[in-house]
């Protein structure tokens, strides 16, 4: 059975940080969890949240991860989010990242040499 990953909220933001390099993930929640999210203002999106269903009162910052809720006054990250959506703890988000990421990187066209 694998060890239970337990995060300090340092750790957690710097894992976010490396995610939200990675992958965009605001085109992550419009695919898997239709969600409408609208550009805001820098790095920010806006939508109906998807815990309350509050009307264009979430927030989630696609460089940071984290989200926030004007109406339930939710504040949580993307890895919360994902786990709550998906119905997973932190070690199964995180293998499901993992999956996600390397089906990505898998699917990025070779460098075929020349000025990019």
């Amino acid at each position: 059975m694998a060890e239970k990953i337990n995060l300090t909220p340092y750790m957690r933001s710097l894992l976010l940080e490396e995610i939200c390099k990675h992958m965009d993930i605001i085109d992550y929640c419009s695919c898997f969890y239709n969600f409408i999210l609208k550009p805001s203002i820098k790095n920010t999106f806006t939508g109906n949240c998807p815990f309350c269903s509050g009307d264009q009162s979430f927030t989630i910052n696609k460089a940071t991860g984290k989200i926030f809720c004007c109406v339930c006054k939710r504040e949580e990250d993307f890895l919360t989010l994902m786990g709550q959506k998906e119905d997973r703890d932190l070690n199964n988000t995180l293998k499901v990242l993992t999956r996600y990421l390397e089906t990505k990187e898998k699917v990025k066209p070779a460098y075929s040499g020349g000025v990019i």
